[in-house]
């Protein structure tokens, strides 16, 4: 056998691979589908005209903008089982799209064997992600897309602010990345204003008005009246329940505003000030502001569930290119570990419930941007010299 042919032999492998893994996700995913029955049974309401906001839904109501029950009324003409495989396979390729953008980022190659080792390492949230029927994949492509929108030499501002809107209506959480846009660009304001108005007009044709307050009353409630019971869940691991295991409930909450208050003002240093004195290429800039700003949307998401840790793999795969000290490596390594295996699988029911009980992920979370943080503010001349092609070449202190 040729060399040329060992390789084809081996791409069409991790390429059937990769297809195996992604028909045993969608199975998997068609037989759960929790969350995205939240977003079926809008959609139902909507056909039916049936109020889409509704108090009776308990633990797990519809709490996205109005606009979006429009959106998943086409899903529900689908039969359900149907419906969660498309959307599945829809949230999967929004994952894999922004994957092959922060890789061209990165310098890593977006060949079938990296795609089925980045898979493996992030199967066991994905399988949680398409188990429940999330659109995680989608918020983690749109950011990804401003960001690289953003530094466009072209003004890509329209786009920016635009796509940040349809981001605030669904998760109300990405509204923190309204302080890296518009310092960043002030013109995306005006892209954020048509995407409003865009949602807004949606709604016209459905409910015959042209402002229904009341509908939007309603929305805002179920959006901002998120219980203590649902923060505070063993399955959450971001800063907020961290600040309710460690005080009482009113100093809980103005910790988490004066740690986020903190994180967005250095958020808006680095991007205006930091990375500018730098003389940081393009792709530099991208990587560590992008790493930046992903990891304070998980962090301070007040339901930052545990498989939202893939929005910290970019994180882990920019870290892993810098070259530091051994010993900084192996507790990257050790993070993704954490979040690749660290599972039902390995350690059983108990085992799981009480390493998420005990906010596992969340340390290890912690941990590495820990060591993000580490890189930028104790290296900044090492980060100085990163080659503009890639980030490989930084000698370790």
């Amino acid at each position: 056998m040729t060399l040329t042919n060992s390789i084809k032999t081996t791409r069409y492998l991790f390429t059937l691979g990769l297809g195996l893994l992604f028909i045993a996700l969608l199975v998997n995913g068609s037989m759960h589908g929790a969350d995205f029955k939240v977003f079926y049974l809008a959609g139902e309401r909507l056909l039916q005209h049936l109020p889409i906001y509704q108090i009776s839904d308990g633990w797990s109501p519809f709490k996205y903008h109005p606009a979006w029950a429009l959106v998943f009324s086409f899903w529900a003409r689908l039969p359900f089982a149907a419906s969660i495989v498309f959307f599945n396979a829809l949230n999967i390729f929004f994952w894999l799209a922004g994957a092959k953008r922060w890789a061209n980022w990165l310098g890593y190659s977006f060949s079938p064997r990296n795609i089925f080792i980045l898979f493996l390492l992030g199967l066991n949230a994905m399988s949680s992600e398409v188990a429940y029927g999330q659109l995680n994949g989608f918020l983690f492509w749109s950011c990804t897309q401003i960001f690289h929108w953003l530094e466009e030499d072209t003004d890509q501002s329209f786009k920016s602010g635009f796509l940040l809107a349809i981001l605030i209506s669904l998760k109300l959480n990405f509204a923190v990345l309204a302080f890296y846009i518009f310092t960043k660009n002030w013109r995306s304001i005006r892209g954020a204003a048509a995407g409003v108005i865009f949602l807004h007009l949606m709604l016209i044709p459905v409910f015959g008005e042209w402002l229904n307050l009341d509908l939007y009353k309603s929305w805002l409630q179920l959006l901002l009246s998120q219980s203590f019971e649902q923060i505070n869940t063993f399955e959450v691991q971001g800063i907020l329940r961290f600040c309710y295991q460690a005080f009482s409930q009113a100093a809980a909450q103005k910790a988490w505003l004066i740690l986020l208050a903190a994180s967005i003002a250095y958020g808006v240093y680095l991007h205006s000030i930091y990375f500018k004195s730098q003389n940081f290429s393009k792709n530099q800039r991208l990587s560590y502001n992008a790493s930046y700003w992903l990891g304070v949307v998980f962090f301070f998401s007040p339901l930052a569930w545990w498989y939202q840790t893939l929005f910290l793999y970019p994180t882990i795969f920019l870290l892993l290119k810098v070259s530091l000290p051994k010993r900084w490596h192996l507790l990257v390594c050790l993070s993704l570990i954490c979040f690749s295996l660290v599972s039902y699988n390995t350690i059983g029911h108990y085992g799981i419930n009480q390493f998420k009980q005990y906010m596992g992920y969340f340390g290890f979370s912690v941990l590495l941007f820990a060591i993000y943080l580490n890189v930028l503010i104790r290296r900044k001349k090492l980060l100085a010299i990163l080659p503009a092609a890639n980030l490989t070449n930084v000698e370790a202190a």
